[in-house]
């Protein structure tokens, strides 16, 4: 009982002057601390952008910065895979645009203990987007080859109409969806059906290139099925 009155008159008496100097004990560990630290460049740390896939389209999605990296002093090199960052495209946008952002350290999710960021290289991203649309477009069946002399050729889409998902700036210029090319030969004598897949439209080149090849352009309904159907009789044209 002695034991805990007397520990507990260390922490009341002279409370203040305690107190005070607990306080310039850590202000000097700080400072001694800000001296002994270093400033190590990290370059080429990615930027992951978040965004609705189901309303936006990003024409780059790929960003990269430099970052100035305030390390203790036995931190002389740092990896660029340590660093995460993380920034998100509103909801809100209802037209193409570029947005804006400036990077700061509430954007920064992963980083090694210890460390801070001094700048980022460039602190200014510029995110060009586009806003998903919908359109009702007609479909062209592709054919290649030819049919036997005397016939004349009729090639329709079951059906013939697809609703198509795909960047503003694409989808309102498209007035057709071609199919893969359908291969005709003279010894086609009669009417068939054959399965085609659709081809995604050629994207400007203000989109990117790499990313042109992965995009998914949904068809309601899907794979629609294409049938030429030679005439039986010179001239005659049938559906």
């Amino acid at each position: 009982m002695a034991s805990i009155h007397r520990h507990h008159r260390f922490f009341i008496r002279d409370f203040w002057r305690k107190l005070v100097a607990l306080g310039l004990a850590l202000l000097v560990w700080k400072l001694v601390d800000v001296q002994l630290r270093s400033v190590v460049p990290v370059q080429q740390v990615r930027v992951k952008v978040k965004y609705d896939t189901r309303k936006f389209y990003l024409k780059e999605d790929s960003f990269l910065v430099d970052l100035e990296a305030s390390t203790p002093s036995k931190m002389t090199q740092l990896a660029p895979e340590l660093f995460q960052i993380e920034v998100a495209l509103p909801t809100t946008y209802e037209h193409s645009g570029i947005y804006y952002l400036k990077l700061r350290n509430r954007h920064l999710v992963k980083k090694p203990l210890r460390v801070n960021i001094k700048t980022f290289q460039p602190n200014n991203l510029a995110i060009p987007f586009d806003v998903i649309e919908q359109e009702k477009l007609k479909v062209h069946v592709n054919t290649q080859g030819k049919v036997k002399s005397g016939f004349e050729l009729s090639a329709t889409a079951q059906p013939d109409i697809v609703r198509v998902l795909g960047p503003s700036q694409v989808v309102r210029n498209l007035r057709e969806i071609s199919t893969e090319s359908l291969q005709l030969n003279p010894d086609i004598t009669k009417s068939f059906s054959v399965p085609l897949d659709l081809l995604p439209p050629t994207l400007p080149s203000a989109f990117s290139p790499a990313r042109s090849r992965s995009m998914s352009w949904s068809k309601i309904p899907s794979a629609p099925s294409r049938s030429h159907s030679p005439a039986l009789a010179p001239g005659s044209c049938c559906h």
